[in-house]
């Protein structure tokens, strides 16, 4: 199977938004780089780079299929919420 350069290289420099905490908490923990906040009608997109990687992540997630250290996870939630509340 060949992999397409282009495209794979599109693909990290899409952003993957997601307003579900749980998800975004598990992709900070799993050290993906949050760029961005948006803010749409009261609710709170965060946008992670690495568009493809952050789509394997929460593939992995959906199928319980990921090893993320729960400390490290509750703290990336803590700093999650906290971008929240601070915003609003």
């Amino acid at each position: 199977m060949k992999i397409n350069p282009m495209k794979n290289k599109k693909s990290r420099n899409e952003v993957y938004k997601t307003k579900d905490i749980f998800i975004a908490s598990t992709l900070f923990a799993a050290e993906v780089r949050l760029v961005s906040t948006e803010w749409l009608n009261g609710e709170c997109f965060f946008c992670f780079e690495d568009k493809g990687k952050s789509e394997d992540i929460a593939k992995k997630y959906f199928a319980n299929d990921l090893k993320v250290s729960p400390r490290k996870l509750f703290n990336c939630f803590k700093d999650i919420k906290s971008i929240l509340f601070n915003k609003r």
